[in-house]
């Protein structure tokens, strides 16, 4: 966090206050996704699906 702020010229608490603000959270990491994505499809096969998901939050970033 401290990184993040100095690299944006702001103070590591001014960061906190508008991750709070605007109710942001950390990304999980594309395994987390895949598998959260293979549990709600019921699917047993993440090969395509970690592709998808990663390109779907590559889109909406």
């Amino acid at each position: 966090m401290a990184r993040a702020a100095k690299r944006l010229h702001i103070r590591r608490t001014t960061l906190v206050e508008k991750i709070r603000k605007f109710n942001l959270q950390k990304k999980q990491n594309d395994e987390a996704v895949a598998t959260e994505q293979i549990e709600k499809n019921g699917e047993e096969d993440s090969g395509a699906d970690t592709t998808e998901v990663s390109n779907n939050r590559a889109a909406s970033a």
